[in-house]
């Protein structure tokens, strides 16, 4: 069988109370690639497995203590054999059926390293949760390209650097030639942002989504 040209790498723990209507809405895609869904389980204990097991294509199962943000997402890229991987979180929920096909559709242009989604909250989010959402850059409906050299990079002060770099790993997508040589780093938190610095400074442009 050929390989397919996109993968959709999801990691789990306990996800059971939304992987039902998750897995229905991943299955709505529409997109002109063969495309494949791997699953990373870190040691669900309620039938998140189990129910994966029958709907992934691939499934990696390690212990609890044993994921990290960085690598265990690492691991899962490793496992896909798409050359485009959108990495996704149990509990962010595609918004429409054009959510995979808008995400890697940048990443069909070489210098294009990765691509990351609008995000826009739940129905019952909090209003807490709402306004630090509203002052994301994953919350502008206005799509965007980032390239600097590092000389530029180095000139912006802290808060335009942040942006500048700004990766969400929430929904992403990435090039695994150009993940080859820049995986994730091994960080405890905020592996994304490590990550969009990383390819930034070695020359490649980052590319937000609105409509994924």
């Amino acid at each position: 069988m050929s390989a397919p040209e996109v993968s959709v790498l999801l990691l789990t723990l306990d996800a059971m109370p939304g992987l039902p209507e998750l897995l229905r809405r991943l299955g709505e895609q529409r997109i002109d690639a063969k495309t494949e869904l791997v699953a990373v389980d870190s040691g669900s204990s309620d039938g998140t497995a189990d129910l994966l097991a029958s709907r992934v294509d691939r499934l990696i199962r390690i212990p609890r203590e044993r994921f990290q943000h960085g690598t265990t997402r690492n691991l899962g890229v490793e496992a896909c054999r798409g050359e485009r991987v959108a990495l996704l979180v149990q509990d962010a929920l595609p918004a429409s059926p054009r959510w995979l096909s808008e995400l890697v559709a940048p990443l069909q242009e070489p210098g294009v390293a990765g691509a990351f989604s609008r995000q826009i909250p739940a129905p019952d989010a909090s209003e807490l949760a709402r306004r630090q959402l509203a002052g994301w850059v994953a919350a502008s409906p206005e799509p965007r390209r980032t390239r600097l050299t590092p000389q530029a990079f180095a000139a912006l002060p802290p808060p335009e650097r942040l942006r500048a770099c700004a990766f969400d790993n929430v929904s992403s997508a990435l090039r695994r030639e150009i993940w080859r040589e820049h995986p994730f780093p091994d960080a405890p938190i905020a592996e994304d942002i490590a990550w969009g610095r990383q390819v930034l400074l070695a020359g490649f442009e980052l590319a937000y989504a609105p409509a994924s």
